[in-house]
């Protein structure tokens, strides 16, 4: 499971994930990002 922790100055940012066959399968994916009190859930659609 990939979990990344960690407390940065308020601004914005970006993560970058290289998602390939290597480390996933086909399918639908959930991101979930928790900041504070609030947790905002993307949904991700791997294809060939």
């Amino acid at each position: 499971m990939f979990r990344e922790e960690q407390h940065d100055d308020a601004g914005q940012y970006q993560l970058e994930l290289k998602l390939t066959d290597k480390y996933l399968s086909n399918g639908l994916y959930f991101l979930r990002v928790i900041r504070n009190d609030r947790a905002d859930e993307l949904r991700i659609l791997l294809t060939e």
